[in-house]
């Protein structure tokens, strides 16, 4: 079984709204170099195309933005869904749909239609986030059912010796 890796940006990969270091987009690229990667955001296209380089989004094979209700791949739309209107309705008094409701609902099940065979691993920070209006996707996500795993990383520190971890346990 090979494995699929959905790294969240804000909270994992960087620190919410800067760009990923340089030392994590290598070695994130080194590692869709020889797995699939998959990046995942709540903000807008512009806000990830300033944090992560192009020649790393030319190499992953996806990025979920806007949450989750857009695909882009190389740079390029390819997707674009309604914003999850079965979702609001269960959510807050808000309407805001939790980050691990519009994950669950969404974009793992499209991962796991795409790869149906594969382990997909989540990878996903714990940033300080307010309450009661968000909750991190590490806490949202702690069992997904066979074939799926969560790594929750404390920031980006965490985040890049998981991928070395990775890399390292890697048969490549």
């Amino acid at each position: 079984m090979s494995s699929v890796f959905l790294f969240e940006i804000d909270g994992s990969l960087a620190e919410p709204g800067c760009p990923l270091s340089a030392g994590m987009a290598a070695t994130l690229f080194d590692l869709a170099c020889r797995h699939p990667v998959y990046l995942l955001s709540g903000g807008d296209w512009r806000d990830v195309s300033a944090q992560v380089p192009d020649w790393l989004r030319a190499e992953v094979q996806g990025i979920f933005v806007a949450v989750g209700t857009q695909f882009w791949r190389r740079d390029r739309q390819m997707a674009v869904r309604p914003p999850f209107p079965h979702l609001v309705t269960r959510g807050s008094a808000s309407g805001y749909v939790a980050p691990g409701e519009w994950a669950r609902a969404e974009v793992l099940p499209w991962l796991r239609s795409s790869h149906p065979h594969d382990q997909i691993l989540v990878v996903t920070g714990r940033p300080d986030l307010p309450a009661p209006h968000r909750q991190a996707l590490a806490d949202a996500l702690p069992v997904l059912g066979d074939g799926f795993n969560t790594v929750a990383v404390n920031g980006p520190a965490g985040a890049l010796l998981a991928v070395a971890d990775m890399l390292q346990d890697d048969d490549c």
